[in-house]
């Protein structure tokens, strides 16, 4: 069972980030607008279980600290993108 729950946390968490990328890729201004107008009613297909806008918002600082781990860069691409990741963390 224990496997079961972390495979479901990672794929939460996999899925709350991806949200929160396409968000910035979409150049909405309201995340909530984004969510409820695009994600609700566009995506509902592609994330099965969606919480609510709410339940979301309360995710979202544990999926922070996910996004800011420092992976250990392969190129020098890699070197650019982190250092600017971690002036966003």
């Amino acid at each position: 069972m224990e496997e079961s729950s972390e495979f479901e946390q990672r794929a939460c968490a996999l899925s709350v980030m991806t949200i929160l990328i396409a968000f910035h890729q979409k150049h909405y201004r309201n995340f909530k607008r984004f969510y409820l107008e695009h994600v609700e009613k566009q995506w509902e297909c592609a994330f099965p279980g969606l919480p609510s806008y709410q339940r979301f918002v309360e995710w979202m600082p544990s999926v922070q600290a996910i996004a800011c781990i420092d992976f250990e860069p392969k190129t020098s691409a890699c070197n650019a993108c982190q250092k600017d990741l971690r002036k966003l963390c």
